[in-house]
């Protein structure tokens, strides 16, 4: 739901820069009667074209025909006169026209035809203006990577004109490219830059719309309390404009967030809240969102009824209007849940079924054009490798003829001076040309071969590249696809297990069912787990800053009271210091490693120490345990993905704790070791390229500054 709220945000913002970044617009906009009373008086080429265009723009969206023919007269005008300027303009608006009606592809022919011309006439305003428009093209083709190259360009182009208003659309287009592409905190950093921009500019639009989505990706990141905060700022900030569409959206938005908090009272007056807007201004789509959201949240309070009631009223108004397939979904997955819980299970079972058959369909689409998105990226991929080898082997030719020009000059004037002198210098000489042939046939040789070798070395390069880039997304997007046929499969295993407790009470059936249940859930964990893992490549490094351990451990053993307090464990550790790292990546580390030390653990009681020391200016962290240990033959194969030396019966897991934790320290600058006997514990060294903080003069001084980075710096949480 939140990706297509994205959406649409989205194309409000590019198609109002499409409309509105125009030399045409810049000024009042005169009525048709009074531009047509100018068209009939003006005289210059450069006047009549500008008027023709306008009176397209009037007729877009009055009579779509008229508007073409109007945009083809200015074009005409503007080529008879040679003007490279108008000719851009006019094609931009024969484009603007096409994006409009859904023509996408027509549209981005008319801007490949004007690129050039803008670009021969170096207008720097023309270029940013198109290089948007085929962004937006792009991202509506689900072209997201060329999309995000065109928007990149924009943002250039308004660094480079100061057009501040120009940057702030080019950094919220960046930042939801990223958002929808999966790298969320690419996403913030472009967020958190038109905050600082908006707050500059005194926009309190764009800083509310950045708040917003920063929040969104927030919740992607399932941070509630911290989207929570950027959604109650949003609304702050909207309350100062009239976007009452903008002041709905974040209700929902707040709604949604206390859901999930599982605050129940709270997220249903903001709904009620964000419907009563709706009712006013008749935003239906808007509303049918905020419908189902309710919904959601009347089944979660108990109040299954008047759930049911209104789900039925949300599908209604989804059936009566234009929407998309993804509404349809979502309350087919609603009323599922509704029935469910009413324990009306064969209708549960039958609505099910619909959301799993329309959710299939919806799903092969996205897959189909996900695919011929990666083959039109790999296509351009291999012919511009096909154009650089070209030019490489361009630049080498023409270096060699240099060389062989230089060679046969020098040789000349030797050969001029040799016979001057004597016939037997010139004897010596002739010998002395027999061996540099040699040698140059030889060096040349040599140099070909060097050439061929760095040509390989080059391509090989390419492809790497490529195949990790390829690598990245296929585990991004398989980890994502994976985690749907589970998500089914957990819905009807459910259903399943309450009709058996009601119509059937064979208690091997049920035991099977369980078995099924746990395979399920072991499997959703494993795909979670994987997606983070791949995810930790595309992360910048982690913000360092003030990182107190002895507060970090503190928090991990009152987060873990009850498991710790249930097997009588001892955490043992003393004054442990303040360092300058990533508390982030120490406190995953470290949680990882108490709670392995927890659950592969016999003894009575468990006992877990923490201790460090500093050896070369290296900070030495030690984890230590009386558990089961591992023996020596495994020690380093337990730091792989999925290794697992006990089965499931015995020790749950995923087998991926210890391999996330290693690729993470490595990741910045860390490494971790382990040294045990099996059944004698295990003792594991974390080295951090960290130093301790001594002095509370520069603790408080990092303190600050670690305050201050969160608004430039990728949260690390």
């Amino acid at each position: 739901m939140f990706g297509q709220r994205l959406q649409r945000l989205l194309k409000v913002f590019l198609l109002t820069l499409v409309v509105c970044w125009s030399s045409d617009c810049l000024a009042n906009r005169p009525s048709i009667d009074s531009l047509q009373s100018i068209l009939t008086e003006s005289s210059t080429d450069s006047l009549k074209a500008s008027i023709y265009r306008q009176l397209s723009e009037k007729y877009q969206y009055l009579n779509r025909d008229t508007s073409i023919y109007l945009a083809e007269e200015a074009l005409q005008i503007a080529q008879e006169a040679q003007r490279k300027a108008d000719i851009v303009l006019g094609y931009m608006r024969l484009g603007s026209i096409f994006i409009e009606s859904g023509d996408y592809h027509r549209s981005l022919e008319y801007y490949n035809l004007a690129m050039p011309i803008a670009t021969a006439a170096k207008d720097t305003v023309l270029l940013a203006n198109l290089t948007n428009n085929t962004g937006l093209v792009y991202w509506e083709l689900n072209q997201n990577d060329e999309a995000f190259l065109r928007f990149r360009q924009t943002y250039n182009w308004a660094i480079q004109l100061q057009d501040n208003e120009l940057l702030s659309y080019a950094l919220n287009n960046l930042g939801i490219i990223s958002s929808e592409s999966g790298r969320l905190e690419e996403s913030q950093d472009y967020y958190k830059q038109l905050i600082a921009l908006s707050t500059k500019m005194n926009d309190s639009e764009g800083l509310s719309l950045a708040k917003l989505n920063i929040g969104v990706n927030y919740l992607e990141m399932k941070l509630y309390h911290k989207a929570l905060k950027c959604f109650e700022e949003c609304l702050v900030e909207l309350k100062n404009t009239t976007d009452h569409w903008g002041v709905a959206l974040t209700h929902l938005n707040i709604g949604d967030t206390h859901l999930r908090l599982k605050k129940y009272q709270q997220s249903y007056e903001h709904l009620d809240w964000g419907l009563a807007i709706c009712e006013q201004y008749g935003f239906n789509d808007l509303k049918i969102d905020l419908i189902k959201t309710k919904a959601d949240c009347l089944l979660a309070m108990g109040k299954t009824a008047e759930a049911l009631k209104l789900a039925e009223l949300g599908l209604a108004l989804v059936q009566t209007g234009c929407s998309k397939p993804q509404q349809f979904i979502d309350f087919y997955q609603t009323l599922s849940d509704v029935h469910e819980k009413a324990g009306n299970l064969p209708e549960a079972f039958s609505w099910m079924k619909r959301y799993v058959a329309l959710k299939d369909s919806f799903f092969t689409i996205d897959r189909e054009r996900e695919i011929a998105q990666l083959e039109i990226s790999f296509e351009t991929q291999q012919k511009d490798a096909e154009n650089s080898s070209l030019k490489e082997e361009k630049i080498n030719q023409t270096l060699l003829i240099r060389q062989r020009t230089r060679i046969a000059l020098i040789t000349g004037v030797a050969v001029l001076f040799f016979m001057i002198i004597t016939l037997q210098l010139y004897l010596a000489r002739k010998k002395a040309r027999s061996i540099n042939l040699v040698l140059e046939s030889m060096v040349k040789s040599r140099t070909d071969e060097l050439e061929e070798i760095n040509e390989e070395l080059e391509q090989t390069n390419r492809e790497l590249i490529h195949s990790n880039e390829e690598l990245k997304r296929f585990a991004f997007i398989a980890s994502h696809d994976l985690k749907e046929p589970l998500r089914n499969m957990g819905g009807f295993l459910s259903l399943i297990k309450k009709r058996l407790e009601v119509y059937d009470d064979d208690p091997d059936l049920m035991e099977y069912l369980q078995f099924v249940e746990k395979a399920n859930y072991q499997m959703v964990d494993l795909v979670n787990n994987v997606l983070e893992y791949s995810r930790i490549g595309t992360k910048p490094k982690a913000w360092r800053e003030l990182t107190q351990l002895q507060r970090i451990v503190e928090e991990l053993e009152t987060s873990m009271a009850n498991v710790i307090r249930e097997r009588g464990v001892q955490l043992m550790y003393n004054s442990l210091p303040n360092i300058y790292y990533s508390s982030s990546v120490v406190k995953i580390v470290l949680k990882n490693l108490i709670e392995n030390a927890i659950r592969y653990n016999h003894s009575d009681p468990p006992i877990i120490k923490i201790d460090y020391e500093v050896i070369d200016n290296a900070f030495y962290l030690y984890v230590e345990d009386n558990g089961i240990g591992v023996a020596p033959e495994f020690q380093d194969k337990i730091f792989n993905m999925f290794v697992r030396l006990h089965n499931r019966d015995e020790y749950n897991g995923s087998g991926m704790g210890l391999a996330f934790c290693r690729k993470l320290l490595e990741k910045n600058g860390g490494t971790i070791s382990l040294e045990s006997e099996e059944g004698q514990g295990c003792r594991f060294t974390i080295v951090l390229p960290a130093r301790i903080i001594n002095s509370d003069e520069e603790a408080l001084m990092l303190l600050r500054t670690s305050a201050a980075g969160q608004n430039a710096k990728p949260s690390d949480n």
